[in-house]
C-alpha cells in the first residue's frame, strides 16, 4: 500500500477510520466498477472492524 498524498489509499484509510471512530459500519453496492471501492477499503489494515459487506451486481443486458 502506498502513502501518496491524495492517493486512493489515503482516501480508503479515511473511509475506514471515520465510521470506525463513530461506531458505524460500511456497506457498499457497485456494478460497473466491479467492487473496486470495497476492494480498496479492504486493503486497509483493520478495515474488518468497519467494512460490514460489499455487493457487486452486474448484468450485461441491464435488466
Amino acid at each position: 500500500m502506498t502513502d501518496r498524498p491524495g492517493g486512493k489509499h489515503q482516501h480508503s484509510e479515511a473511509g475506514v477510520s471515520f465510521p470506525g471512530t463513530r461506531g458505524l459500519e460500511l456497506a457498499t453496492a457497485q456494478s460497473c466498477r466491479a467492487g473496486l471501492i470495497a476492494s480498496c477499503l479492504a486493503e486497509v489494515p483493520g478495515s474488518g472492524a468497519s467494512l460490514d459487506v460489499g455487493f457487486v451486481t452486474y448484468s450485461p443486458s441491464g435488466t
